[in-house]
C-alpha cells in the first residue's frame, strides 16, 4: 500500500491535504481519479501490462514548482517541475513509501487528476488542460537508469556508454560519425555528430557539397581550423570560421549547400571541425526555416586557470550563450592544459563528451581521442587533462518522444519522411540562389527510417 499525501493539493477549498492509500502490485499498476476536493477509491483499479522502465519525457519549458519534503532520505529535496511529461519517479517493485510534497504550483490547479503508479513509475496529470508535474529524484536522473549495484563497479562508472565513432567516406574526405550509433542515436536534441578531418586540402581542392535537403531539424556547424562556404535557399551567404556558431534551422524545409570559396581552393587549406544536428521539438518541426550566425567574439570564452571554454549554446559556467536554440541544450568548446580539471554539474538531463585532442580522465578511467562518451545521468563528475587536452561538452533535455532519421531527413513523423523523399524527388524545395546548377539526388536505397531515441524509454 502506497500513502501518498499532497500537501496544498487542488482549490483553495480542498483540505490543506490529501491522503491518497493506493494498493501497488508487483508490475502492475492503477488509476485514481481525484477531484472536486475528495478521493473515489472505487475508481481504484489494476492496469494490466505496465512496461518496466516506461517514463514520460522530460518536456522542455518546464517551470519549477517545489521540492519534496518528506520521504525516503534519498528523496528528500527532490525537484518537482511542472512540464507537459510528467510527475515520474521509479518505485522498487511492489515497494513504495510516503512522500510528501510542497508543489505551490499544485495549489493552482482545481480541475481532475489522474495518479498511475506502478513498478515502472508514477506521472500526475491534468487531462482536460494538458498540464502536468515532473518530479526528478535529487542527484539521479528521471531517466531509466539502473541503480549502482554494491559490488558492481561498471554499474557505477560515470561513464555510462561508450562509443567509437565509425569512419563515413564522403568522397573529398573521411569523416567520423559518432551518433547516431547502434549503441545510442541521441544525446539531448543531438542526433547526428560528425568530426570533419584534420584534413589537409592542396591547391585546387576543397569540399563540395553540392544542394541538398533538411527537414525539421537544426544544423550547427563549428570549426576548429578553415573556412566552409554556406549558402541556402534563404539566400545566405556565409563563410563558416574557427569559433563561431552557425545555427540553420530547417523547419519545414531547406536546401543549402557546403563548398570551399575559389581563393581557399587557390591555396589550400586545412579543415577540421564538427557538424551535428539537433532534432526539434514537435510543436518546432514545421516552424520557418532560419539561419543564425554568432561570431566567435559573441560567445562567453570562460578563462581560469588551466581552463578555457567557449560556450556555443546553453547555459553553463555562470554565463549563456547567446544562440537561441529550439529546446533546452548545452554544448561546449573545452580545452584544458596538463594537470587541469574542471567540474560538469549535472544540470542537464543528458550530456556527454567528444574527445578531440589529448587524453582526459573521467572517474578514473583515461580516455584518447575521437571517443564519445555517454554521462551517466543525475552525477556531478570531474575531468581531468592528463596532457593538454581538448573537448565538446554537449546534451540537453531530450526530445518529447523518438525521432526517424532517413538520409538528410530527421522527424518525429514516419509520413513526414516520406513526404520529403516526394518533394525533394520531384524538385518542390527551394533552390540556393549562387548555386542552383547542381544538387544532391535522393539516394535509390529503400531501406526504412532508423528510429533514434536517447536515454529515455518510449514504449
Amino acid at each position: 500500500m502506497l500513502a501518498l499525501r499532497l500537501e496544498r493539493f487542488g482549490p483553495p477549498d480542498m483540505p490543506e491535504a490529501v491522503d491518497m492509500p493506493v494498493p501497488v502490485a508487483g508490475p502492475g499498476s492503477a488509476l485514481v481519479h481525484v477531484a472536486a476536493g475528495s478521493v473515489n477509491l472505487s475508481d481504484v483499479k489494476n492496469v494490466e501490462g505496465a512496461m518496466e522502465g516506461t517514463v514520460l519525457p522530460h518536456m522542455p519549458g518546464r517551470e519549477f514548482a517545489g521540492t519534496v519534503a518528506e520521504g525516503p532520505p534519498e528523496w528528500v529535496g527532490a525537484e518537482v517541475w511542472s512540464t507537459s511529461g510528467g510527475l515520474e519517479f521509479t518505485l522498487d517493485g511492489s515497494h513504495a513509501e510516503a512522500i510528501l510534497l510542497h508543489a505551490d504550483a499544485l495549489a493552482r490547479k482545481p480541475r481532475p487528476l489522474s495518479l498511475r503508479l506502478g513498478a515502472a513509475g508514477m506521472w500526475l496529470s491534468s487531462r482536460e488542460y494538458e498540464k502536468t508535474y515532473c518530479i526528478r529524484r535529487r542527484r539521479m536522473s528521471w531517466n531509466p537508469c539502473p541503480e549502482p549495484t554494491l559490488g558492481d563497479r561498471a554499474s557505477a562508472d560515470a561513464v555510462e556508454t561508450l562509443i567509437v565513432p565509425r569512419a563515413v567516406d564522403l568522397g573529398e574526405m573521411t569523416v567520423r560519425r559518432a551518433l547516431p550509433s547502434s549503441k545510442r542515436q541521441m544525446v539531448g536534441p543531438f542526433i547526428f555528430f560528425d568530426q570533419m578531418g584534420p584534413a589537409e586540402f592542396l591547391t585546387d581542392q576543397g569540399i563540395d557539397v553540392r544542394p541538398h535537403p533538411h527537414i525539421n531539424l537544426a544544423t550547427l556547424t563549428y570549426l576548429f581550423e578553415g573556412e566552409i562556404l554556406h549558402r541556402d535557399s534563404l539566400g545566405t551567404e556565409k563563410a563558416i570560421q574557427p569559433g563561431a556558431v552557425n545555427w540553420m534551422r530547417a523547419g519545414r524545409g531547406i536546401v543549402h549547400s557546403e563548398r570551399t570559396a575559389d581563393e581557399r581552393k587557390r591555396r589550400g587549406q586545412r579543415l577540421f571541425g564538427i557538424q551535428t544536428w539537433m532534432a526539434l521539438p514537435a510543436k518546432e518541426e514545421e516552424s520557418d526555416p532560419a539561419f543564425t550566425h554568432h561570431g566567435a567574439e559573441a560567445l562567453p570564452l570562460i578563462e581560469d586557470g588551466g581552463i578555457r571554454a567557449r560556450l556555443i549554446a546553453g547555459r553553463a559556467f555562470g554565463t549563456a550563450s547567446p544562440l537561441a536554440t529550439a529546446s533546452e541544450t548545452l554544448y561546449a568548446d573545452v580545452q584544458l592544459k596538463a594537470g587541469a580539471s574542471m567540474p560538469i554539474d549535472a544540470g542537464y538531463d543528458e550530456r556527454a563528451i567528444y574527445t578531440i585532442n589529448g587524453t582526459i580522465k573521467v572517474g578514473g578511467d583515461a580516455f584518447e581521442p575521437g571517443q564519445l562518451l555517454v554521462l551517466r545521468p543525475g552525477d556531478p563528475l570531474t575531468v581531468a587533462a592528463a596532457t593538454d587536452a581538448r573537448f565538446m561538452l554537449f546534451g540537453g533535455a531530450p526530445m518529447e518522444g523518438p525521432r526517424y532519421i532517413w538520409w538528410n531527413f530527421v522527424s518525429s513523423r514516419l509520413e513526414r519522411i516520406e513526404a520529403a523523399k516526394e518533394e525533394w524527388a520531384r524538385g518542390r524545395f527551394d533552390t540556393v540562389p549562387g548555386d542552383e546548377a547542381e544538387f544532391i539526388p535522393l539516394p535509390a536505397k529503400r531501406d526504412a527510417p532508423q528510429r533514434a531515441t536517447g536515454g529515455v524509454f518510449y514504449p
